[in-house]
């Protein structure tokens, strides 16, 4: 299992420094800190958190149909 330094961690999820702080300060993904108070971050860790949001970003689905102009009649009708 790879352990990560923040900023690897953060280029890894590719989101900045602070918001990985941010997240990891809020419980949304699970961080560690070493002897010397340096935070680190399993891989498995930064996999789930991704698939969490995968999953998140997968649910919203947005659809817009739009028409505008007359319908023609197919060639083979009958006026």
């Amino acid at each position: 299992m790879k352990i990560y330094k923040i900023t690897e961690a953060s280029e890894y999820l590719g989101v900045s420094i602070n918001t990985l702080k941010t997240l990891a300060n809020n419980n949304k993904i699970n961080s560690f800190k070493t002897s010397g108070l340096h935070r680190r971050f399993r891989q498995d860790d930064l996999d789930t958190y991704m698939g969490v949001e995968k999953e998140k970003q997968e649910k919203l689905t947005v659809i817009y149909a739009g028409f505008s102009g007359a319908l023609k009649p197919s060639s083979g009708a009958s006026t």
